[in-house]
Order: C-alpha cells, then structure tokens, then sequence
C-alpha cells in the first residue's frame, strides 16, 4: 500500500504528457507552413509598399530591396587611371581589381554616401584640380582616403579629405598649428595634394605610381623601384594596402561613374547640396570666436561645421577668409 500512491501518481503525470502532446501536435497541424517562395514574394510585396510608402518613388520603381547589386557584378571592357589604361586582360590584375571592385560594391552605406556626398565636393576639387594642371581621376585618390568627409582623422594622424601627415602638410606649405590646421581646408588642402602628385608624377613619370607614392611616400616607391628593377605598378611586389591602392580608386571610380549598373538608385532629391555662403575676411585677428559668431546671428558650431580648419576659439593676427551661411 505504500507504494500505490507512487505508483498511482506516476500514472497521473503520464497521463496528463500524453495528453498535452496529443494537443500540441493538433495545434501545430493547423498552423500553416509558408513555403520560402511564398514567403519571400510576401516580403518583397510588403517591402515594394514601404519604400512607396516613404516617398522614393524612384528608387521603388527600380528596387525591391535597398539594393540591388548584382551576384555577378559587370566588368568594364576598357578602364584607365588618369588617362593610363589599366591591364585588365593580365588575369592576375583583373582579379585584383575585382576583389576591390566586390568589397566596395558590397558596403552598401559607404557607396551611398560617395554618391550623396560627391555632388556636393566634386565640383570644387575638380575646379581646383583643373587650376592645378591636375588629372580630374585624382578625385577618386581623396574618395577612398577620406570618404569625403573634411576633417576625418586617421590613427595615424593623417587629416582631412586627402589626409596629410603633420610633417607632409608643412612641406607644401600647409599651415599646422595650435590654431589653424590647413589639412582640413578644402581649397588649400586639395592644391597641396595636387602640387604633391604632380612631383611624384614627374618623378616617376606614371600618375599610377604617383599614386602609389601618395600612399607609401617618395623615398621607399623609389627604392622598390630600384630594387626590383621594375617601373610598372602593377608588376612590384608591394606591401599589403599599396598593393591594393591603385585598384581601391579604380573600384571607387568604376562604381560613382556607374552606380546604376551596380545596383544603386538614388535620385536626385537624395544628393547633399553645397550651401550657399558668403566671406569674410579677418585680418586682426578674433580673441573670442563664440562671441564674434553672434554679430553675423549664428553658432559657433556653424562656424566649425563650415571652417573645420580652425581648431582654436582663437584666431590670431594674419589675414584669414572665413565662410558663413549667406
């Protein structure tokens, strides 16, 4: 008899697991399983809808995801770097080039802010570029080093759109100090990189290795040069990121030139747009640039967002143009 209760309770608990399993299995079979084509044109009908619903008519229209890059992306017949054609039919290159041309079509946001960001910038380097006697392809050099942004800073220290070194920016006579870092003004900065790839240029008599030179400095492109007995770019043994340089800003070119064929549709609307400013020009100097900015009835922060080279709430005596929304 002791033992009954046991056993009798036993019974109980099987029971009552019996039953639940019994229950749970009909609940499942009336849920309905949806098949994966089912489901996805169900997704891709609901995403057509939201990006209708959000005001993109355009890139509705076009997509049915926030891209579309191909799965087998398009390579061009004929490519050249500043007017130098690129050895596409050397397997080993075209390989190399399509790694970087991949990696860069794939980083969906990055592309899309080189497209919404380009409008803005493009036409002022390239009138610069143009003023310098400068290939306009060189653009693409300031792409990849800076994303475009004005005052982005490196580990290394590297600075603004064509990301000068300290010690580089002050030998083309870039000023770098407690108070201005030119390395983050957009004229003087791009005529710097100008002046610097011209010399490479004429020093080594290709813009691709000019190129490479502004990524691995002067002294050591000669010396693999000689080295390696070997004037072509594309036939050094480089280290890993100058190896890889020249066909990043083929990838960045290829792909901002042609965005649609790699599956990006961003309308015009999209674009950032270059404010509109007027300049004034300082030549005693500002002991307090918070107060001077409120005569003109904006921020400090304005006065930093359109003159990043100023790094001080000083400005010292000298003759300085600044920009203010007009």
């Amino acid at each position: 008899m002791r033992y009954s209760k046991y056993i009798i309770g036993s019974v109980l608990i099987l029971v009552i697991w019996l039953i639940s399993k019994s229950l749970l299995s009909s609940n499942q079979a009336q849920i309905p399983i949806e098949s994966t084509e089912y489901f996805n044109e169900r997704v891709e009908k609901e995403l057509k809808e939201r990006l209708k619903e959000i005001k993109q008519p355009e890139i509705a229209a076009q997509n049915s995801a926030l891209s579309n890059i191909p799965l087998i992306l398009p390579i061009p017949e004929k490519l050249d770097f500043c007017g130098e054609p690129v050895p596409l039919d050397d397997p080993d290159v075209l390989e190399r080039f399509e790694k970087e041309l991949y990696i860069t079509a794939h980083r969906y946001y990055q592309v899309v802010f080189y497209l919404k960001r380009g409008p803005r910038i493009f036409p002022e380097l390239e009138e610069y570029l143009k003023q310098e006697g400068a290939p306009l392809d060189l653009i693409y050099l300031s792409v990849i080093e800076s994303d475009l942004i004005p005052n982005i800073r490196s580990p290394k220290g590297a600075l603004g759109l064509w990301q000068f070194m300290p010690g580089t920016a002050k030998n083309y006579r870039l000023r770098v100090d407690k108070y201005i870092d030119e390395r983050m003004h957009t004229e003087k900065a791009t005529r710097a990189a100008a002046k610097y790839l011209k010399s490479a240029y004429d020093k080594f008599g290709s813009w691709t290795l000019a190129a490479a030179a502004y990524n691995m400095g002067f002294s050591r492109t000669q010396s693999t040069i000689k080295d390696q007995k070997s004037d072509d770019y594309y036939k050094l043994f480089l280290n890993a990121e100058t190896s890889r340089y020249v066909f990043r800003i083929l990838a960045a070119k290829v792909i901002i030139e042609n965005p649609q064929l790699y599956g990006y549709y961003l309308p015009q609307s999209e674009m950032y747009k270059k404010d509109d400013v007027k300049k004034i020009t300082i030549q005693n100097g500002i002991m307090d640039l918070p107060e001077w900015v409120k005569q003109y009835d904006i921020t400090y922060y304005d006065l930093k967002r359109y003159n990043p080279w100023i790094i001080n709430k000083r400005l010292p005596r000298g003759k300085f143009t600044i920009d203010i929304p007009a």
